[in-house]
């Protein structure tokens, strides 16, 4: 997780985005965000004092380990093994079955970036085709939002939900569905009320809410999203290089 001025840092290319007066539609936000000439591509010690998570997923005695500096408890829950069968960098991974598996993160202040622009990232490989939870930070009670990163059930399109308990502000479906056995880096960027969806590099999808993740005591969930509790839509495949 990154919180930002103005900027999406990452693995993938910087996008800047400037509120635009008179932006009232889909397609005028898509074309702002994709046609800023205006990018900002910031160094390592720049992108890495922004970073609040940072997991490389590397095997530290057998445990995952936050090497952002804010030491924030990784948890493999019940199934989650860290494995080097599989990789998108470095010398391991976190496999999860897609039954009762899935990395846990603690509430932490670090969640909650109020107005400020902020991007989370992953890398993924999907093993099975089924409605699965990416990211997500479960709702509590109204007025605490949550997000959720998901593939819906029956298309397993790539969809974005921000809600805060009571209503989802972003309803977010692109149009992207991930190939079986194929590395993917996904990451959510807002930046002042917009949010963009962008896999590989690439924007694939825009919204416009002010909304964001707030602090509450729910924590934060790879591959799995705990209000379904249902091991059904736990993810299934490897999960890697998470901020």
């Amino acid at each position: 997780m990154e919180r930002v001025n103005g900027s999406y840092i990452g693995n993938t290319p910087a996008v800047n985005v400037k509120q635009q007066p008179g932006v009232n539609s889909m397609e005028q936000t898509l074309e702002l965000l994709e046609n800023d000439s205006n990018i900002l591509r910031p160094n390592t010690d720049t992108l890495l004092s922004y970073t609040t998570l940072l997991l490389d997923m590397e095997d530290v005695d057998g445990q995952i380990v936050d090497t952002s500096g804010r030491n924030h408890i990784v948890r493999l829950m019940n199934n989650a093994t860290i494995t080097t069968v599989d990789k998108a960098s470095g010398n391991s991974s976190v496999f999860l079955n897609g039954s009762n598996a899935w990395i846990e993160i603690p509430s932490s202040y670090d969640n909650y970036f109020g107005s400020q622009d902020f991007t989370i990232e992953c890398t993924f490989k999907v093993l099975t085709l089924k409605e699965s939870a990416i990211l997500s930070k479960e709702q509590t009670t109204s007025g605490t939002s949550g997000f959720l990163l998901y593939l819906i059930t029956g298309t397993y399109r790539l969809t974005l939900l921000v809600g805060n308990g009571s209503s989802w502000f972003v309803n977010l479906q692109t149009g992207f569905i991930p190939v079986i056995n194929t590395w993917y880096n996904v990451a959510v960027s807002r930046q002042g009320n917009i949010w963009g969806v962008i896999v590989n590099g690439k924007l694939i999808a825009s919204a416009i809410s002010y909304e964001g993740p707030r602090y509450g005591d729910r924590p934060f969930q790879i591959g799995r999203y705990s209000p379904w509790n249902n091991v059904a839509t736990d993810f299934h495949g490897y999960i890697d290089q998470v901020r």
